[in-house]
C-alpha cells in the first residue's frame, strides 16, 4: 500500500471518529425547572344584587382558565357563613354549562354573609370569597364587616401571610374525638399553587407542652393532606409549616375545636 492510500485511510478514520464522537455528544442541556402551575379563575356572582330574607338567591361561580371555560371541574361546592358565625352550611354546585357552576338558596335571617366557592379542577383547587347582604343589616355591623366586601374576590385566600403565600386549613369543621379526619393544606402564591414543597402539621391541645409533628403528603396540585385523629375534646392549636428551597419559609397556626 503506497502513502497516498495509508494517508487516505488515516484521514477517512479520523472524519469516522470525528461523526461518532459527534453524534454522541450530549445535547445541551435545558432547565428542567418548571414553572408553577397557574391556578384558574372562578368569579362568583350573586344575584339579585338586593336580597330579601326568605327570597331565592342563584350564586354561580363561573371556572375559567385564561380564555377557556372549564366545562370539566370535579367538584364545586358553596360554603355559607353568617357574619362571625363559625358554622357554615354546604350546598353543591350544578353544571350549568359555559364555565358556569350554580345552586340556589334562601336565606331565613337578615345579616352578612360570605359564601366560600370550593372548587376542584385539573388536579387543583381554589376557593375565593364574596359577601352579601340579606335584608336590613346594623350600619355597625356592616361597617365592621365592609373591609371585607372588597377582599377575595379574585380567588385569592383570606388566610394569607405579609409574603404573599396563601395558606388555608381545610376539614377543621365538625372534628369529633377519636375519630379520623383529613386536614388538607391548601397552598396558594399570588395567581399561582404551591407546588413540592415540604407541608408539616405542628399540632396541640391548648396548655399542653406535647406539641405532635405530622408530614402532610401533595395529594394533588397545591393540596397537601395529612390523616389525624385527635385524641380528646377542646381546642387544639394546628400550625401549618410550609418550606420550599431556600426562599420559602413560612407558617400560619390555626385554631380547631374537637367536639
Amino acid at each position: 500500500m503506497g502513502k497516498n492510500s495509508l494517508l487516505k485511510s488515516f484521514i477517512f478514520i479520523i472524519m469516522i471518529i470525528a461523526f461518532v464522537t459527534g453524534c454522541a455528544e450530549k445535547p445541551e442541556e435545558t432547565s428542567s425547572e418548571m414553572p408553577p402551575p397557574k391556578l384558574f379563575d372562578v368569579d362568583i356572582h350573586i344575584s339579585p344584587e338586593e336580597i330579601q330574607k326568605g327570597q331565592p338567591v342563584n350564586i354561580e361561580a363561573i371556572v375559567t382558565l385564561d380564555s377557556e371555560k372549564i366545562e370539566d371541574a370535579s367538584e364545586v361546592k358553596f360554603e355559607f357563613k353568617k357574619d362571625r358565625n363559625e358554622q357554615s352550611t354546604f350546598s353543591y354546585g350544578t353544571h350549568q354549562g359555559d364555565g358556569v357552576y350554580a345552586v340556589e338558596e334562601t336565606f331565613e335571617e337578615d345579616g352578612v354573609y360570605t359564601v366560600t366557592a370550593h372548587v376542584t379542577a385539573r388536579n387543583m383547587h381554589n376557593m375565593p370569597k364574596s359577601q352579601f347582604t340579606v335584608g336590613e343589616v346594623d350600619e355597625m355591623t356592616d361597617m365592621d364587616s365592609g373591609e371585607m366586601n372588597h377582599e377575595n374576590m379574585d380567588g385569592t385566600m383570606e388566610d394569607s401571610n405579609e409574603g404573599g403565600l396563601g395558606i388555608h386549613l381545610m376539614g377543621t369543621e365538625n372534628v369529633v374525638a377519636n375519630k379520623e379526619v383529613e386536614l388538607t393544606a391548601h397552598l396558594q402564591q399570588g395567581d399561582h399553587l404551591l407546588t413540592d414543597a415540604s407541608v408539616q402539621l405542628e399540632i396541640w391541645l391548648d396548655d399542653n407542652e406535647k406539641h405532635e409533628y405530622v408530614d402532610a403528603t401533595e395529594d394533588m396540585q397545591g393540596m397537601y393532606k395529612s390523616n389525624y385523629t385527635f385524641t380528646s375534646k377542646g381546642t387544639y392549636n394546628v400550625t401549618v409549616h410550609v418550606e420550599k428551597g431556600d426562599q420559602i419559609h413560612d407558617h400560619k397556626e390555626h385554631k380547631v375545636e374537637v367536639q
